[in-house]
Order: structure tokens, then sequence, then C-alpha cells
């Protein structure tokens, strides 16, 4: 069943599950013509976006897997590390592919928080405030574990929670925090002002692998990161690579203890905090939106 709604004043297009990959149901509910228009979606491709074309200016496609083709103006893929080769035979010959955290689509208040949050980390110290964040929902319930791995660490540390009333894991990580001899805040349901606030007055953060740790490179916020979903491993693999991350020990000990460990490793050497910090900052800068909007005029000026 079709419907509309509205979000801070723009007007959201609802379509039912079994109808969102028909491109002809999209298209009797847009306006009959547009600029542009971007999609988002693991299960669209070139045949869905090749339907769109003689009613939009122009066509943009966000993927971070590089595994389908595509009928697009601009694809964009944050993905650290990632290179034209992925693409070179996925994409038509006028894409302009833009590809990297350089892209990354961030939301306004982790861009606005980056000078000052970058300011405050060339001290070197150990850490004395850790943010847990692994999304609203944390389906893995990593949240839990991360805060037994804080709580076998030893640690004397003030410790921010973030997750949300959707979060299934919510009871148990409130049974958790109870018994923790740390002091906690946890912040359900956090808007995206109070996360940048809250990564800015960090000093470490264990999170997941996909967009917020690019959030979290923007604000220069060193983390131990884990992939929380399959489509996060190539991000996670590239913020290693770029050591912007603070990678755990890959073998078969429990995640709470592997995350124990590599929180003492942390307070032995809180050097490593400042490296890991630089590298992330430049990896990110925030400006991704910017970058893209900037392409998006040039091709529209040039059509």
């Amino acid at each position: 069943m079709l419907g509309e709604e509205y979000f801070e004043g723009n007007r959201l297009i609802v379509l039912a599950a079994e109808e969102a990959n028909a491109p002809d149901v999209l298209l009797d509910r847009l306006p009959t013509t547009m600029d542009a228009v971007v999609l988002d979606h693991y299960d669209l491709d070139h045949a869905f976006e090749a339907a769109l074309h003689g009613r939009i200016g122009m066509l943009c496609a966000i993927d971070d897997l590089a595994n389908r083709r595509h009928d697009c103006d601009i694809l964009i893929d944050c993905t650290p590390g990632r290179r034209d080769a992925a693409y070179a035979s996925r994409v038509p010959d006028r894409c302009r592919l833009m590809l990297g955290p350089g892209f990354a689509l961030l939301r306004p208040a982790f861009i606005n928080a980056r000078s000052a949050s970058l300011a405050r980390r060339r001290e070197t110290g150990a850490p004395r405030r850790l943010l847990v964040s692994f999304g609203m929902t944390d389906p893995g319930n990593l949240t839990e574990q991360a805060l037994r791995g804080i709580s076998e660490s030893g640690l004397a540390v003030a410790i921010d929670v973030v997750l949300g009333t959707a979060a299934a894991a919510l009871g148990q990580v409130r049974d958790r925090l109870a018994s923790m001899t740390q002091k906690v805040t946890l912040h359900v349901d956090a808007a995206s002002a109070t996360m940048a606030e809250l990564g800015a007055a960090a000093d470490l953060a264990i999170g997941a692998g996909g967009g917020s740790a690019l959030e979290r490179c923007c604000l220069g916020l060193p983390s131990i990161t884990l992939a929380a979903a399959d489509n996060q491993k190539l991000n996670l693999q590239g913020l290693i690579q770029a050591e912007a991350v603070i990678s755990l020990a890959d073998d078969d000990r429990p995640l709470t203890e592997r995350i124990a460990e590599s929180l003492r490793e942390v307070w032995r050497s809180p050097t490593t905090l400042v490296s890991v910090s630089a590298n992330a900052a430049r990896l990110c800068d925030g400006l991704g939106a910017d970058r893209i909007a900037g392409e998006m005029d040039a091709q529209r000026r040039a059509a």
C-alpha cells in the first residue's frame, strides 16, 4: 500500500515491501521531471536504474559491495581503500566514480564537532572516557559483550553507552550496567547531535565498522572497531590497513577477553591513541557531501 509521510519538512514516499523494487511504482509517485535521484539499496542494480532514465537529470548510486552492475552517472562508495578497478566492468563510461572515505556522507553534527574534537586529542594521556555504540538496534548484542570486556579489563574509566529502545538486548545491557563498578551513563535513542558530542568528548570508542566508524574518524576518535554485519567487513579491513582503528587479536578467545586485552594495551601505550587519531582524521574529513554536491552541480550545468 502506497503512502506519504513528512520528516523535517521533507516529503517521504513510502512503498510497500512487495513494490519497493518496481521502478514503475516509484515513477508513478514521483514528479514528472527530477534533477537527480539517489539510490541506496543492495537489491537494486542497472536494470532498475535504466528504467529511471528519461525522467531524471542524473542518477547517483550508493554502493559498498562492488558486486553488481550499475547504470548511473555518479557512483559513491566510501569504503577505505576502494579503487576504480572494482567498478571497471560494472558502470558505464560516463559514470563518475567517487570512492573512499573522502566521499562519506556524514551528518552535519559530526562535521561541526570536528575542529574542537581534534584539538583536544593532541595531548598524550591514558583515556579517561569511553564511548560504546554498536547502533541503535545492535542485533548481535555486541554492546553487552563490550561492557563485559571493560569490566574484565579492571580499568577505571567513565563510560557512555548508546542504544535504542528497539534493541532486543536493552534489558540485558541495563542489567550489565547495574553490576559494573565504573561510572556508566546510558543514552537511549540519542540524536545525531548528541552522538557527535559524545564522540568529541570520548578518548576512546568501542563500536561497529560501518558508517559510524567514519563518523568517529571525522572526529579523530580512536576506536576498537568490530564488524557488526557482513557488509562491514571490507570497510573494517580498509580501516585496519590505514591504521585508523585499533584492531582486536584475531584468535579463538571470547570477544570479551580480546576486548579486555586490547584496552589494557592501550592503557600501557597511550601514544597509540595519538597516532590512530591522526590516521583516522586524515582518512575522513567529513566533507564528502560537499564534494558530491559539487559534482552533481557540475554535471547539471554541463547537461
